[in-house]
């Protein structure tokens, strides 16, 4: 099987098959988590034109603070006080059938509980529109490309059936430090199918392939549906 695609069937299965964990004991700060969920539900009015509706301007705390036509629109340290979350748990901001997830509610919470902490000084002042923060600029999207240091497999046990760079960086995020049982070749013969080209082999397909003498019968048979018209009708439909 040439190298490329190798690559990339790799990189396929990490992507459909492992999650990273989320978890995050940061404190909450208004750059990282709050303006996220300002973005999506309150700048088309409320930051990202040069008139904000109500006066009110959600892109820095202190504008928060000062509020607008109907006053201050939080309350640090005091949630329940905050005329801007109590609007938000209401369903009346923002406007219409859109609202703001529960759990997005409950960061806004105990972020205004919190004191309405931000993650460094705010700018003295703020020009129109939204720019980009630093930690947009962050997002792993954006950053350059670069190979990280896998383990090398040879130093795993046998029992974890650990032969590529790939499965060691699998084991290392394991809870148990193992793979899961290996597939046997019928059903991994299927799942290359549905995974490649969207249907499942033919029962003649299935003896062909169960039955390849040769050793590096998996490579061959990726390579096959790679180079299938099917694998391109398969994918071009996201487009």
């Amino acid at each position: 099987m040439r190298p490329q695609r190798n690559l990339f069937t790799q990189i396929l299965l990490l992507l459909l098959f492992v999650s990273p964990s989320l978890g995050d004991d940061r404190p909450l700060a208004f750059e990282r988590d709050i303006r996220p969920i300002f973005r999506a539900h309150c700048f088309d009015c409320h930051g990202a034109t040069e008139e904000m509706k109500g006066g009110l301007d959600l892109r820095l705390v202190r504008l928060m603070e000062r509020g607008g036509d109907s006053g201050p629109a939080i309350t640090p340290g005091d949630p329940n006080a905050s005329y801007l979350l109590d609007r938000v748990r209401n369903g009346e901001m923002p406007p219409g059938d859109h609202h703001v997830p529960a759990d997005q509610v409950e960061t806004l919470t105990r972020w205004l509980a919190a004191g309405a902490p931000t993650a460094r000084p705010e700018p003295e002042s703020i020009g129109p529109g939204l720019g980009i923060t630093p930690e947009e600029r962050s997002f792993w999207a954006f950053q350059p490309i670069t190979r990280p240091e896998t383990p090398d497999p040879e130093s795993f046990a046998a029992e974890t059936h650990v032969r590529t760079p790939l499965d060691a960086v699998l084991v290392g995020n394991a809870k148990d430090g193992k793979l899961a049982p290996q597939a046997d070749r019928d059903t991994l013969i299927v799942r290359a199918y549905f995974d490649l080209v969207g249907l499942p082999p033919s029962p003649e397909e299935v003896q062909r392939w169960s039955q390849d003498p040769g050793t590096d019968w998996f490579d061959r048979l990726l390579t096959e549906l790679l180079d299938s018209p099917h694998y391109g009708e398969r994918w071009g439909r996201h487009w």
